[in-house]
């Protein structure tokens, strides 16, 4: 009788210890069930976040090329028409602490080429009473619109430019040397090549005085943008005149030297080329 409880505690612990053993394995090969799907899923995010990565650097990139800085600085050059044709030359700068808002300052050369056509040479020592030379101080405001992009690679754009401001003058009142012959009452009048060649002529040496040396000024562009660099085509309109230096120079008892009674107001057809930095 013991014997045979013997054997069938014995044959319960085998069968239990088994059972044991049996889960075991199956916790073990479940676990690992889970860790090869845990292992599967970080593979995937992983792969999805490197190519999440490649578009968002490629997206910062694309932003940081279109990205406005602040500065700017380049060279414009125009042609002037107001009562005497001249053109224009003039270095630029400008500095935006906003996006779209900022200030602007420039020095410009201004030549009205005298008796010449524009595009003709003066040799440096042929003076030309009537040629007037100016060098204007251009500061003012500066803004800009978004870029209008023309691909989706924002390789190329089109912007809006517009700088209201100032024209100053410094040295506003020239100084002229011209022949006159005078009338019967004393009046001046413009000498002819014969009444110099007869010596019928007075030569006067006068300087201005009067001159107008601050007036307004607004310039407006469009702008093809290629990365940092910007090339414009803008009309510009000021109250400003080259020959307002002159506005006081008169013959004898007679009319204003240049000949202008009413002095209009210049406008300018100009292109310009800029860098962003």
């Amino acid at each position: 009788m013991k014997r045979s409880l013997f054997i069938i505690l014995g044959a319960l612990c085998f069968a239990i210890a088994g059972k044991a053993q049996g889960s075991d394995v199956s916790v073990q090969k479940k676990n690992t069930d889970y860790s090869f799907l845990n292992d599967t899923v970080e593979a995937v995010k992983d792969s999805m976040t490197f190519e999440q990565r490649v578009e968002m650097i490629n997206r910062m990139k694309l932003k940081q090329d279109a990205k406005l800085l602040r500065f700017e600085a380049g060279i414009t050059g125009g042609f002037c028409d107001a009562n005497e044709s001249s053109y224009m030359v003039e270095l630029t700068f400008a500095y935006y602490p906003l996006t779209y808002a900022g200030v602007s300052c420039g020095i410009e050369w201004n030549d009205n080429h005298g008796d010449r056509p524009l595009i003709d040479r003066y040799d440096d020592d042929e003076y030309d009473p009537k040629r007037v030379i100016k060098i204007n101080l251009t500061p003012g405001l500066a803004f800009r619109t978004p870029t209008l992009w023309l691909s989706k690679r924002r390789a190329a754009g089109l912007m809006l430019h517009c700088e209201p401001g100032l024209c100053i003058t410094p040295f506003c009142n020239d100084k002229v040397t011209f022949t006159e012959i005078k009338d019967a009452q004393g009046v001046g009048h413009p000498a002819s090549y014969t009444d110099e060649l007869y010596g019928n002529i007075t030569t006067r040496n006068v300087r201005n005085h009067g001159g107008k040396w601050l007036a307004w000024r607004i310039k407006s562009a469009l702008t093809f943008r290629s990365g940092d660099v910007f090339l414009s085509l803008g009309w510009l309109t000021s109250d400003f005149n080259i020959e307002n230096g002159r506005n006081n120079i008169r013959y004898t008892k007679g009319k204003r030297y240049n000949g202008i009674e009413k002095y209009k107001h210049t406008n300018t057809l100009f292109a310009s080329i800029t860098g962003q930095f």
